[in-house]
């Protein structure tokens, strides 16, 4: 009898779910918004000009977001832009949309219920992808605890900089001050790289300033891990002037406290492992059920552990358990890892003068 009934033969779990993802993705963004006219619902942007050439204005959402995102001096290759029907939900949009390869989603929507919705169905299909969203009103109570959403807060917005020259398109004379998604210049500066080479506070952002954001009372030290210091009760992030230096600031975790660049990271290390176990049934003509078989697969899982060393996104791994069952045709793993924290801070600095 085949017990093996999931979707995918390869089932990888580091207490969490399977993946289901493309390589590239991981350094892709996407944007839904409303739109009534489109000939394609899903666009892949490597350009403003290509913003324009699908159909958006200068002055929607997607053309202001996507300006952000290729801001950035170090960013993101292109992004996904999904159109939204007036009579649908972002769910459905998001549904309907035939280009699935990327891992950043925010919606133009700030309401936090659309973004629950799709939340609670990426958990129940087990489907990788890590949402960002950016608003003034404190939502921690309806977003604590989850582990696929961003929060970055922001004083009625976070507003465009227009000392800075953001972006020039030869075909385009952009002059931006929609005051909006500031999420996508963070994503695009830090999304771009493997999830091990970054992490995701004290970063400056080309477009975005300080303006009317939360910050912190002088002489007072806080502990961002407090949320009763601040004005939120859920882990959150916003953008400030810290040292003369504007950077992202604040926890640089998702919404339940992990850090962002830990949860991308576990994401990748999960879908590679399923992508090269599957690479393995589907090129041996035969893997059988014994200790020889059991090792191949362990290889596989090991070339992508390794490789996460090699990364610094681990310090040290062990296979835990293996075994096989020949009646089921089936085998199992088990493996523990540490990862490679970064450091954010410095809490002393001491030094002795020697007479």
């Amino acid at each position: 009898m085949n017990t093996i009934k999931n979707k995918t033969p390869v089932v990888v779990n580091i207490s969490l779910t399977q993946a289901r993802l493309e390589r590239y993705a991981f350094y892709t963004p996407a944007f839904i918004s409303e739109r009534e006219d489109f000939t394609d619902r899903s666009v892949e942007v490597f350009q403003l000009s290509d913003v324009i050439k699908a159909g958006y204005s200068q002055d929607s959402s997607a053309y202001i977001y996507c300006a952000l995102a290729f801001a950035q001096t170090e960013r993101v290759d292109s992004v996904i832009l999904v159109a939204k029907k007036s009579n649908e939900t972002y769910l459905e949009a998001y549904k309907e949309s035939p280009i699935n390869k990327y891992y950043f989603l925010s919606l133009e929507s700030q309401n936090e219920d659309d973004v629950l919705e799709i939340s609670d169905y990426l958990i129940l299909t087990d489907t990788y992808k890590l949402i960002f969203i950016s608003k003034y009103e404190d939502i921690g109570l309806k977003l604590q605890g989850r582990r696929n959403i961003v929060w970055i807060w922001s004083s009625n917005f976070w507003f465009w900089d227009s000392s800075a020259i953001v972006c020039w398109d030869s075909n385009l004379d952009m002059e931006l001050s929609i005051k909006q998604h500031p999420e996508s210049a963070w994503i695009s500066r830090c999304g771009n790289l493997f999830p091990s080479h970054v992490q995701w506070s004290c970063k400056e952002l080309i477009g975005v300033s300080t303006q009317d954001t939360f910050t912190p009372q002088p002489n007072v030290d806080y502990d961002m891990t407090d949320h009763s210091q601040t004005p939120f009760n859920t882990p959150s992030n916003w953008y400030d002037v810290v040292m003369d230096y504007p950077v992202t600031w604040g926890d640089g975790t998702t919404c339940n406290g992990e850090w962002i660049d830990s949860v991308v990271f576990d994401d990748w290390l999960r879908w590679a492992i399923q992508r090269n176990v599957w690479k393995l049934f589907k090129n041996t003509p035969k893997i059988n059920a014994t200790d020889n078989g059991v090792e191949q697969i362990e290889l596989k899982i090991k070339e992508v552990l390794d490789f996460g060393v090699e990364q610094n996104g681990i310090m040290s791994y062990k296979v835990t358990e293996k075994s096989y069952d020949r009646l089921s045709r089936s085998s199992s793993f088990k493996f523990n890892y540490t990862r490679v924290h970064a450091i954010i801070g410095v809490i002393s600095i001491n030094g002795t003068i020697n007479a």
